[in-house]
């Protein structure tokens, strides 16, 4: 089957953390013997296909971390990125013989991209992009649904919170044409002795991790006032973003350690004793699962399926005061 997988996210090098999990699902499918094709943001200026899969378009300024939703609002001439990407995307889909569409995310993935051609379409909706359809006027979220019912797309949800969302806020107007999987994640095994070995990390004190890009939507800051509750944790921060000034600025004793490749973004999680989750705008958190997958204790807010996660998984801890 010939596939095209149309993402705003997509790693541009080995160990850039940008769109892993968009990676894992992308190898699966061809591990699985179906020919994928990437089409994704890129660092040029035209449509550049590689050896690899993927088409590297333009609208990497936009599409980079820390998220175009923040970009925009620091610097919204690069809305114009966003119709650069449309554009080429639309032109480069159109060029090929599709047997399905992948688009991750509903918008500009799902609408307009994928409405360009007409192979079945399953667009797998992350949280973000639900939020700012959920916030549009209703007579333009109303035109792009409309049109998306029409095209008879699919939608998978990365969790049972944001189908339910959407479906009090659009009706019946997907039914039956909606599924609930969180998206693939490859992590590797690491044991916590050897991570701190490789990090030296020799300290006989247990390590509390904060992981996510640092702008108001992750509530980093929440996440680092549960230090009282742990104070005899050594606190660590994993990333990158226009609230780190102030962050560090309020929170002096805290190691903050940038943005790091993937491969280190995992080890220090594997490292860490207790991973903190205060974001409250993810209905199924990667790092979370992540941690988990690592064998890292998770403390985090009531949102979306961490509840039901937190009932069958001794390791996840929900805690309301994360929530102030």
């Amino acid at each position: 089957m010939r596939i095209a997988v149309v993402t705003t996210s997509y790693p541009r090098r080995n160990g850039d953390y940008a769109g892993h999990f968009v990676r894992s699902e992308v190898e699966v499918l061809r591990k699985a013997g179906h020919d994928v094709t990437v089409f994704a943001p890129g660092p040029g200026w035209r449509a550049t296909a590689c050896r690899d899969g993927t088409v590297w378009l333009p609208g990497a300024r936009l599409f980079r971390a820390p998220g175009a939703l923040t970009h925009l609002a620091h610097r919204p001439w690069l809305s114009a990125d966003a119709w650069r990407f449309v554009q080429a995307a639309r032109r480069a889909i159109r060029q090929g013989t599709w047997d399905r569409v992948i688009a991750h995310w509903l918008v500009p993935c799902g609408w307009p991209v994928a409405q360009a051609v007409q192979a079945p379409c399953e667009i797998v909706v992350h949280g973000s992009d639900a939020r700012l359809l959920l916030a549009m006027p209703r007579p333009i979220s109303g035109v792009i649904v409309r049109r998306l019912v029409r095209r008879e797309a699919q939608l998978r949800f990365v969790s049972s919170e944001l189908k339910q969302r959407f479906g009090e806020h659009f009706g019946p107007a997907f039914e039956g044409r909606c599924r609930v999987q969180p998206c693939a994640i490859d992590v590797p095994r690491y044991a916590r002795d050897e991570s701190r070995q490789l990090l030296g990390m020799n300290t006989n004190r247990p390590i509390a991790i904060v992981v996510g890009r640092l702008v108001a939507s992750k509530r980093i800051d929440s996440a680092l006032m549960y230090r009282k509750y742990l104070p005899d944790h050594q606190w660590l921060v994993v990333g990158d973003g226009p609230a780190r000034p102030r962050l560090q600025h309020s929170f002096p004793a805290v190691r903050f350690l940038g943005e790091l490749e993937r491969e280190q973004t995992l080890r220090w999680i594997s490292a860490a004793d207790v991973l903190v989750c205060a974001s409250l705008a993810e209905g199924a958190p990667t790092v979370v699962r992540e941690a988990r997958a690592l064998g890292t204790r998770v403390i985090a807010a009531a949102v979306g399926d961490l509840v039901a996660w937190a009932q069958t998984d001794d390791g996840i801890t929900i805690d309301r005061r994360l929530e102030a």
